[in-house]
C-alpha cells in the first residue's frame, strides 16, 4: 500500500492535465469509442506515387539503404537490397509478427509476442524513401522503380488502420514527413498522383484524433505530430484537396506546435526529454515546418516559437565535440533521424544545427562540413556567412541541468539535477570528459525500450557518477518513470573550478571540478555525512588490444580516498546506436564509511 501511494505522490510531478490525457485515451480505447476507432472509411487509388524524374541534382547523397537494408543508423548484414524489407517482421531479427491486418488498437506494443515494437516500426519510417528519391534524381533510374515496388508494397501490407504500422501517430507523422520532403526535393509538389494524396490524407486522419494523448507525454510526439499536420494540412490546401478538413488540420497543428514549443523548450534552449538524439529530432520537427511555411507562403508563427527555436539550434550546437559532429552520449537514444540527406551520418549532429541556425538565426555555422552543405543544397536552403563563435567558454544551461566548459578543442560536461520533466536516466552528476575530439570519459548511453526495470542502460552503474548504500539515484516506479527527483541546485563555475551537488538518500553528495593545470584534472566527490556504503564508477574506451590496464594514451585515472578502497576493472556495455552494444572499460571503486573520494585524472 505504501509503495502505491508513493508511486501516486511521484505521478503528480506529471501533471493533472498529462494524466487526465493519457487516462481518458487509454479508457477510450478499452470501451472501444474512441474517435481514432472510428475513422472514415479509406479512399483506394491505383498509379504511381510519383512522376518520372525530369532534371538531376548532382548533390552529395548517403549510402543508406545502397547495398543493405539500414535501421537506427546502421546496415543490416545479409539483408537483400532489392526487396522491400518485411514490413511485419524485425527489421534486425527477421522474426514475424502475426498482427498485420488487425485494427491498429489492438496490436500490443510491449509483449512477448512483439517484443521490441520499434524494430518493425522502424522500416516504416521511410528512410529507404529519401535515399531512392536523392538517388533518383541523380540519374539512377533503378531507384525510381524502387521507390514505386516499395511504396506499392507498403500500401498492400499496411492498409489504412490496420496493423502495427498504423499503432503509433508519431510512426504516422514521421512517415508523412519523408513523403513530403522526397515530393519536395523531386520538385513535384505541384503535381499529386492520386495514390500520393491519398496516403497523405489517411495519414493526417490517423495523426490528428490522438494529439490530445501526445501532448500528455511531454517529449517530442506532438511536434512530430504538429509537424504532419501543418505540413500535409497546407499542401492539401497547396492542391486544393478537401480545403476545408485540411484547414482544421492546419489550425491544430498550429496551436500543438506553438504550446509545445513554449512549454518543453527551455529559456536556455534545451529540451523536456534530456537527450541529444531526441533534442535533434525536435530541432529537425521545427526545420522542416519552417521549409514548408516559406514553402507554402503561410503566416509566421510567434515571436516565442522562433526565440525558442533559434534557442534549441544554440543549445545543440554547444553540445557538438570533435570532427565527427558528435555529441554526448546520455538519454533516451531510439535511432531517430528525421533527416537522412546527404552526406549524412547518425552521429554528426552538425547538419542539423546548421539547417535550424540558417533558417532560425539568420547564420550557417559549419560552412566548411560537407554532411552540413550537402543537406542544405538538398533543401534548397541558401547559406548565409556567419562569424566564428567562441569555442572556449563555460556555458551554465540551467533549466537543462548543465555545465559545458569547452578549450582547445576539448571539452567537459556536468549534468545537474533539477528535472522539469520525466528523467529518463540516473546520471546526476555524471562528467562527460572529451579530448582532441574524443569521448574519454562516456556515458554509455541507452539500448532498447524493451528493456525490463532492472535495465542497466539507465542504472547509476551505467554513468560517471556514484552510488550510495547500492541504491539506485532515483527508484524506477515503471517502464518510463523514476520517482524521487532530486531538487535543482545552484552549481559553481568558473575558469578553473566547476561544482555541483545534489541531495538523495537522505546524504548531500558534492562534486567538483578543477584544473590543476592543462594536463591534469582532479575530481573530488564529498558527501556531508560518511556513507556506509560508496561507490565510484568512471567510464573509458577500451584500448584497441582489449587491454584492461587503466592507462591509455590520452588519460590516466587514480581513485583515492581517506578510508580503504576496493578497486575492480571490468568490462560494460555502453550503446551509441539503438540495439547495438560495444564493450569498453569500467573502472569502479567502493569502501565502506566513505567521507570522500579524489579522482586525479592526468591528459
Amino acid at each position: 500500500m505504501i509503495a502505491r501511494l508513493n508511486k501516486l505522490w511521484e505521478y503528480r510531478r506529471l501533471g493533472l492535465r498529462n494524466i487526465w490525457d493519457v487516462g481518458l485515451y487509454r479508457f477510450l480505447l478499452k470501451l472501444g469509442i474512441h474517435k481514432a476507432q472510428k475513422l472514415p472509411r479509406p479512399i483506394k487509388s491505383e498509379g504511381p506515387f510519383f512522376h518520372p524524374i525530369t532534371s538531376l541534382k548532382p548533390f552529395a547523397q548517403p549510402l543508406n539503404w545502397r547495398d543493405n537494408h539500414w535501421a537506427f543508423g546502421y546496415a543490416i548484414a545479409g539483408s537483400d537490397k532489392d526487396m522491400p524489407p518485411h514490413w511485419h517482421s524485425n527489421i534486425i531479427t527477421g522474426q514475424s509478427l502475426d498482427d498485420g491486418f488487425v485494427d491498429w488498437h489492438k496490436v500490443p506494443v510491449f509483449s512477448e509476442k512483439v517484443g521490441d515494437i520499434k524494430t518493425i516500426w522502424e522500416a516504416s519510417r521511410f528512410d529507404w524513401l529519401l535515399t531512392f528519391a536523392q538517388r533518383a534524381l541523380q540519374g539512377d533510374t533503378d531507384a525510381l522503380k524502387n521507390m514505386e515496388y516499395w511504396l506499392t508494397d507498403w500500401d498492400e501490407h499496411n492498409p489504412p488502420y490496420k496493423g502495427p504500422n498504423w499503432v503509433c501517430a508519431q510512426e504516422a507523422s514521421i512517415r508523412l514527413c519523408h513523403m513530403m520532403l522526397a515530393l519536395y526535393i523531386m520538385g513535384q509538389l505541384d503535381q499529386p498522383t492520386d495514390a500520393f494524396r491519398n496516403f497523405i490524407l489517411h495519414h493526417l486522419r490517423r495523426i490528428s484524433p490522438t494529439t490530445a494523448y501526445a501532448r500528455g507525454q511531454d517529449n517530442n510526439h506532438a511536434t512530430s505530430e504538429a509537424m504532419a499536420l501543418l505540413i500535409g494540412g497546407w499542401w492539401l490546401q497547396k492542391i486544393a484537396y478537401r480545403t476545408e478538413e485540411a484547414q482544421r488540420y492546419c489550425t491544430q497543428g498550429r496551436d500543438l506546435l506553438e504550446e509545445r514549443a513554449k512549454k518543453l523548450i527551455f529559456n536556455d534552449g534545451g529540451f523536456a526529454q534530456y537527450s541529444t538524439v531526441y533534442h535533434r529530432l525536435m530541432l529537425d520537427s521545427l526545420s522542416v515546418i519552417e521549409i514548408f511555411r516559406r514553402e507554402f507562403k503561410q503566416e509566421e508563427f510567434s515571436d516565442n516559437f522562433y526565440n525558442k527555436a533559434r534557442k534549441a539550434s544554440i543549445w545543440l550546437e554547444i553540445m557538438i565535440v570533435g570532427e565527427d559532429g558528435d555529441t554526448p552520449n546520455w538519454g533516451a537514444n531510439d535511432g531517430a533521424m528525421l533527416l537522412p540527406i546527404g552526406k549524412c551520418d547518425y552521429r554528426d549532429f552538425r547538419p542539423s544545427v546548421s539547417l535550424a541556425a540558417t533558417l532560425f538565426r539568420g547564420e550557417t555555422p559549419f560552412v566548411e562540413t560537407e554532411s552540413s552543405l550537402s543537406l542544405l543544397r538538398w533543401l534548397n536552403i541558401d547559406i548565409v556567412e556567419s562569424s566564428v563563435s567562441d569555442s572556449d567558454a563555460i556555458h551554465y544551461l540551467e533549466d537543462s541541468g548543465l555545465i559545458v566548459k569547452k578549450w582547445s578543442g576539448n571539452a567537459l560536461f556536468l549534468r545537474l539535477p533539477g528535472f522539469q520533466f520525466r528523467p529518463s536516466q540516473c546520471d546526476i552528476l555524471h562528467v562527460d570528459l572529451w579530448l582532441n575530439g574524443q569521448n574519454i570519459l562516456m556515458d554509455s548511453g541507452s539500448y532498447s525500450y524493451a528493456q525490463d526495470k532492472d535495465d542497466y542502460f539507465a542504472s547509476t552503474a551505467a554513468h560517471n557518477v556514484c552510488r550510495i548504500n547500492r541504491r539506485e539515484q532515483m527508484p524506477r516506479l515503471s517502464r518510463f518513470l523514476f520517482g524521487e527527483w532530486p531538487k535543482k541546485t545552484v552549481p559553481i563555475s568558473s575558469d578553473k573550478r566547476i561544482e555541483g551537488y545534489a541531495h538523495y538518500h537522505g546524504c548531500s553528495h558534492r562534486r567538483t571540478i578543477e584544473w590543476c593545470d592543462d594536463k591534469h584534472l582532479k575530481i573530488k566527490d564529498s558527501f556531508d555525512v560518511p556513507v556506509e556504503y560508496a561507490e565510484i564508477f568512471w567510464h573509458i574506451p577500451a584500448l584497441d588490444n582489449g587491454r584492461y590496464d587503466m592507462i591509455t594514451d590520452m588519460v590516466e585515472i587514480e581513485i583515492s580516498s581517506d578510508d580503504m578502497l576496493d578497486k575492480t576493472i571490468s568490462q560494460a556495455p555502453h550503446s551509441l546506436y539503438y540495439l547495438q552494444k560495444e564493450k569498453h572499460i569500467s573502472y569502479h571503486a567502493s569502501g565502506v564509511n566513505i567521507s570522500s573520494f579524489t579522482t586525479d585524472i592526468r591528459l
